[in-house]
């Protein structure tokens, strides 16, 4: 037993590393992840039955896992939903590492520390706990993800669109590295003609949208 738990942190020691640091600063703002914020509230109970608009998606799929969501519920949801976005970051980032040749880690190392204790970095999703914008990362983060296999790809546009639905300030926000992420594919990928048009089909749908919903 004891060398199976060896052999496993051996294996997923980045992954477990970064996890240890995104929990530690995560429950730096216990304070804030007891009860979210009364502001955000709001978001967690309108859905698409009010409109159809953005700021909607959230509230919908709330109401669709219960018909009564108390405050409490909401918090435990959100909280599910803050250390599931920690532990797929903590895999994500340790997959980079693993890919990155050993001598040229350190910087590598620099940037993620960073982003795991930054004040606006992985930092403002429990500082300002509840806050739509880790919904929108994590969508940002999963369409980027997808851009590796060439049949996830086409689902960019979805989950764009997803973010937009989110908040409408997915445009500025994290649009712009998702969009800039299928530029660089189709700049460099061999299958060039396939890659200009999911450029094209994720700009346009999200404006598009983005029109729609403002």
């Amino acid at each position: 037993m004891k060398t199976k738990i060896l052999t496993f942190t051996d294996r997923f020691k980045y992954e477990l590393g970064i996890l240890a640091l995104l929990l530690v600063q995560a429950l730096l703002n216990l304070k804030r992840i007891m009860g979210m914020d009364g502001n955000f509230l709001v978001y967690y109970l309108s859905d698409f039955s009010m409109a159809k608009t953005s700021r909607m998606l959230v509230g919908t799929f709330v109401n669709l896992l219960t018909d009564h969501p108390t405050e409490r519920w909401i918090n435990n949801f959100a909280r599910i939903v803050l250390f599931a976005v920690i532990i797929f970051v903590a895999v994500l980032l340790g997959r980079v590492v693993k890919s990155v040749d050993a001598d040229k880690r350190v910087p590598l190392y620099a940037m993620i520390l960073f982003f795991c204790t930054g004040t606006f970095t992985m930092h403002i999703f429990s500082a300002f706990f509840g806050m739509m914008d880790i919904y929108m990362f994590l969508f940002a983060v999963i369409a980027i993800v997808c851009l590796k296999n060439k049949y996830l790809r086409w689902l960019v546009p979805v989950f764009c669109l997803a973010g937009v639905l989110i908040n409408i300030v997915f445009i500025f926000s994290f649009f712009p590295a998702v969009l800039l992420a299928v530029l660089y594919l189709a700049a460099f990928s061999e299958q060039k003609a396939g890659s200009i048009i999911l450029f094209c089909v994720t700009a346009l749908s999200v404006l598009a949208l983005s029109y729609y919903c403002g």
